[in-house]
């Protein structure tokens, strides 16, 4: 399989506190067909560190599902 960059396909938002911003350490996973779980880790106001994850279909990158 060839690499194709598709660019930024994930900006965290300040919509909570322990996700205010970065996405960094972003590890994916092969889930099924072209879907893919990517673990990252994200940053709070005060500067601390949050493991989560989303799963996102590389056909269709601007649909994503983040974990809850």
């Amino acid at each position: 399989m060839k690499w194709q960059k598709l660019g930024r396909v994930f900006k965290p938002k300040s919509v909570s506190n322990w996700m205010h911003s970065h996405a960094c350490l972003p590890i994916p996973c092969h889930i099924k067909g072209d879907v893919y779980r990517i673990y990252f880790s994200s940053r709070s106001k005060d500067g601390k560190s949050y493991g989560n994850y989303l799963d996102i279909d590389l056909i269709e990158p601007d649909y994503f599902h983040l974990a809850d």
